[in-house]
């Protein structure tokens, strides 16, 4: 293999995806770090985990929601991955104290060494299992953004009653619960529906709303 410097990397990335790193992890069988018009991305086997559809997913999802309202203080990430979620809030409000939880530590690798995460002041992150932090922390928050994904596929452990109960235990009063959910294909919006038909029981007055591909389930705790 040719070695090339990472600043011709960046030029050729104009031209065409680039690849720069190859990891692997006990969560994610293939983790590739590329260059895309100048910018990292990071895409697992079959999806693109951060900065590239899932940047405007979000950018449009929390536009169209009015994430982050005026109130957020404290913002709770799970599925923290390199740091997506947390760059977009920064950039809206870059006072929001940020909880970020993630159960694969190279990841966390990943954000510090392409994605900026050193830079983002006020952002703790966790690795932890998401389920087992929502399960065994006290910490409330203004804010609370699910996205929990391997490859495709929601964990079942995170979409159980018991669960649901708990995160909407962690939402201040007033505040803004995003889980997310995909809807690219009928199995995948199938699986949607019936996550959220489980979290409406939990979760009164939720709604399910599309934006681009994905079907995000939407709860606005009253109160404040």
């Amino acid at each position: 293999m040719v070695y090339l410097p990472l600043f011709v990397k960046r030029w050729l990335s104009y031209f065409k995806e680039v690849p720069v790193e190859y990891v692997r992890s006990e969560w994610h069988p293939v983790l590739v770090v590329k260059l895309s018009q100048g910018k990292f991305i990071l895409d697992g086997e079959r999806v693109n985990y951060a900065f590239e559809g899932l940047d405007a997913f979000f950018r449009l999802a929390f536009q169209k929601t009015g994430i982050p309202h005026e109130n957020t203080k404290t913002a709770l990430i799970l599925g923290f991955g390199v740091g997506n979620v947390a760059t977009i809030l920064k950039e809206k409000d870059p006072s929001i104290s940020i909880t970020g939880v993630d159960a694969d530590p190279v990841m966390k690798d990943l954000a510090e060494k392409y994605f900026g995460l050193k830079k983002l002041g006020g952002t703790e992150v966790i690795t932890d299992d998401v389920v087992h932090y929502i399960r065994s922390t006290n910490l409330t928050f203004d804010l609370i953004v699910v996205d929990v994904f391997l490859e495709e596929k929601i964990p079942e452990p995170l979409q159980q009653r018991g669960v649901l109960r708990k995160l909407e235990k962690l939402l201040n009063a007033g505040g803004v619960l995003f889980f997310n959910t995909l809807g690219d294909t009928p199995e995948l919006r199938d699986e949607s529906g019936k996550i959220f038909e489980t979290a409406y029981l939990v979760w009164k007055g939720s709604e399910q709303v599309q934006v681009i591909n994905n079907q995000p389930i939407i709860y606005k705790k009253s109160g404040r």
